[in-house]
């Protein structure tokens, strides 16, 4: 199962499904296992990664696509070799790569409802 993106459901959700805590998915950035090209619903896991649970789009409040290799998180639409291109890029940058700097690109996708790292490559 590889992360294909991220989301945020909301805290008065109604259509989750799962065997586990269904509070456990809710007002928090969750990893997207699947996007639905049918109805926009998702597949997710929770930060705990020991429950998957699905909800439809009526109760996704932001999402966005893209990919996980290593602990970076790269746009969605790159071949393997660009995204390997890409990871060099981000490690190699000023102040490198790091959970925070990975943290801070999923919170301005978030915001923003795409991938957006454009921060990242400011001039300092």
């Amino acid at each position: 199962m590889e992360v294909t993106g991220y989301c945020i459901i909301k805290r008065d959700a109604t259509t989750g499904i799962t065997p586990g805590d269904i509070n456990t998915f809710l007002g928090k950035p969750l990893r997207v296992i699947e996007f639905s090209i049918h109805d926009g619903s998702v597949l997710v896991i929770n930060s705990n990664a020991d429950a998957l649970a699905t909800f439809d789009k009526s109760d996704i409040i932001a999402s966005f696509r893209c990919k996980m290799k290593a602990h970076i998180v790269c746009p969605p639409d790159l071949s393997d070799t660009e995204t390997y291109a890409y990871m060099m890029k981000a490690m190699a940058r000023k102040g490198g790569y790091n959970d925070i700097v990975a943290k801070m690109v999923i919170a301005a996708s978030l915001h923003r409802g795409e991938f957006n790292d454009s921060f990242l490559w400011q001039l300092q």
